[in-house]
């Protein structure tokens, strides 16, 4: 059972607090910028829409899903993709393409 949960990829995104977005240094100096926010995986419906999910929602502690991201996001129910690295983001649209 966790080889199979461990053998898929899901698309995650990290998003860091406002407060931190809002100071953040571009002379590369900005050691905080990962120290805190939500990572969030990609939950795909049939019709080609999708939506981001926290995974705080698993009800895993902050320190579990930093360490257990794919079990966390199979608990919540994340899509699975062959070759997540593949996406394709449309530069002028609000779009992306699996």
């Amino acid at each position: 059972e966790l080889n199979k949960i461990l053998s898929f990829r899901k698309i995650e995104k990290f998003s860091n607090y406002e407060n931190q977005l809002n100071s953040f240094d571009i002379s590369g100096l900005d050691y905080d910028v990962l120290t805190e926010g939500d990572l969030f995986v990609a939950i795909f419906n049939e019709n080609g829409t999708g939506r981001w999910v926290n995974l705080k929602e698993s009800g895993m502690s902050d320190s579990d899903i930093s360490i257990f991201t794919r079990m966390a996001a199979t608990q919540v129910g994340a899509t699975t993709m062959d070759r997540p690295e593949w996406v394709a983001a449309n530069p002028n649209k609000v779009e992306a393409y699996c």
